[in-house]
């Protein structure tokens, strides 16, 4: 099992930070093309009445050793946000 699992992923060159998280497919990680996790695109700019929700951190944030994208705090956040209804959140 723990050979399926993404714990470090490639990376890439990245303006501003150094180094980013590679897109693509990386095991049981998807990272989009704005090198976050998960496969939801970001539209520019961002929708009226959408409230975005970033997460920072290190390792635990990004979901290192999670079995799936889903099961991430950045999806569980968006999952409960969900829930509220009363707003649109992305996570």
């Amino acid at each position: 099992m723990a050979d399926k699992v993404s714990w470090v992923v490639p990376t890439v060159m990245t303006p501003f930070v150094g180094y980013g998280p590679a897109p693509g497919r990386q095991r049981n990680a998807f990272i989009s093309p704005n090198q976050f996790r998960g496969r939801r695109e970001l539209t520019t700019p961002k929708p009226p009445g959408v409230i975005r929700v970033f997460v920072t951190g290190g390792s635990v944030a990004f979901g290192s050793g999670a079995p799936g994208d889903e099961r991430t705090i950045g999806a569980y956040l968006q999952s409960a946000l969900d829930r509220v209804g009363a707003r649109k959140y992305e996570c």
